[in-house]
């Protein structure tokens, strides 16, 4: 392949296994297929009315080398298939030989109800009217937020027109992305051409391990609760809003840690700044050095939410916030504290 988007056939009589593929060091290690879908999904984008079995065709789904069983379910390329490959260079070399191919006859591309996931996965659709798209976030632990080659797969738009939802980081949008996290990570949206308001569902089913995990609109300041299976509906506009929306959760270690006030992040803490049972008590260190400032709550997408001049008392009661993790902020000295009902 060249350098870009190169067009690949699987010329074998056999499926051919995406993990066993070798992309070398010029291509990215994923495999891209155009959704074709069924007559009946592209007459119901055609018809007026709602086509409720969303399909995503039109679109282009994204398996990485590592990650595309768990997140796509799809194992294989089938005989006679197309995909694309992505090259970062001139005369990249990607190589599958004929002792990888499936010979079992029951060997398919999707695979048979689901796989056990080894990621923390979460899903999210976007549905217009008619159209729609998907993006998979993976919880990877040998993964960062810079791109991990097998594990992330790059955005590639399907037709014209249709609605795109994707993870926007500084490398690039991906429609698969995996990171160690899935706190703080923004998610882009572009509407298409046909629908002026969109629903965001969320899948959960792969999804462990998390106390609260939220998704706010910066555009509008709206939290969803996704483990609460919580949708979410908005008008989008087809110029691309990449950091439209963002992730922020806590981890069940993580509020574990907090119940107990083993918050490692709380070393800076000298200015004495304590909260119990929704009470903060300000210390002498903090009063005699910020006497101007203002005591600041903010949430975990970095709003702020609450803030009250500091004065010469020491105890103040917190106002009543929903469940999850605040931030409180007294100049340079910050404290972060648990609401819990």
């Amino acid at each position: 392949p060249n350098n870009g988007i190169n067009l690949i056939t699987n010329s074998y009589s056999a499926p051919m296994k995406i993990n066993s593929i070798d992309f070398g060091t010029k291509a990215n290690a994923t495999v891209s297929f155009y959704n074709a879908g069924s007559y009946e999904e592209w007459a119901a984008q055609q018809s007026s009315t709602a086509n409720d079995a969303h399909g995503n065709p039109g679109q282009i789904t994204v398996c990485p080398k590592e990650t595309g069983e768990e997140a796509q379910n799809i194992v294989t390329i089938p005989a006679g298939q197309s995909f694309f490959i992505t090259a970062k260079a001139d005369k990249a070399e990607v190589i599958f030989k004929y002792e990888d191919l499936s010979f079992n006859p029951s060997s398919r591309m999707f695979l048979p109800g689901e796989p056990v996931s080894r990621f923390n996965i979460l899903g999210i659709e976007v549905k217009g009217y008619k159209k729609s798209d998907r993006l998979v976030l993976m919880e990877c632990e040998s993964c960062s937020r810079q791109y991990n080659n097998g594990y992330d797969g790059y955005k590639m738009p399907g037709d014209e027109g249709l609605p795109q939802i994707y993870a926007y980081n500084k490398f690039g949008n991906t429609a698969v992305n995996a990171d160690s996290t899935f706190n703080k990570q923004y998610v882009g949206f572009a509407a298409g051409n046909d629908d002026e308001t969109y629903t965001l569902s969320f899948e959960t089913d792969k999804l462990f391990g998390y106390h609260s995990l939220y998704l706010t609109d910066r555009k509008l300041n709206e939290t969803v609760d996704i483990l609460a299976g919580e949708t979410y509906s908005f008008k989008g506009y087809t110029v691309g809003e990449n950091m439209r929306f963002q992730i922020t959760g806590v981890t069940e270690e993580e509020w574990q840690n907090m119940m107990n006030g083993d918050d490692d992040d709380d070393e800076e803490n000298s200015c004495d700044l304590r909260v119990i049972n929704n009470t903060l008590y300000v210390q002498e260190f903090a009063a005699t050095h910020y006497p101007a400032a203002n005591i600041e709550i903010y949430d975990m997408t970095g709003n702020l939410v609450w803030s009250t001049p500091l004065t010469t008392e020491r105890l103040y009661t917190l106002p009543t916030l929903p469940q999850t993790i605040y931030t409180i902020r007294l100049g340079d000295c910050h404290v972060k504290y648990a609401v819990c009902h």
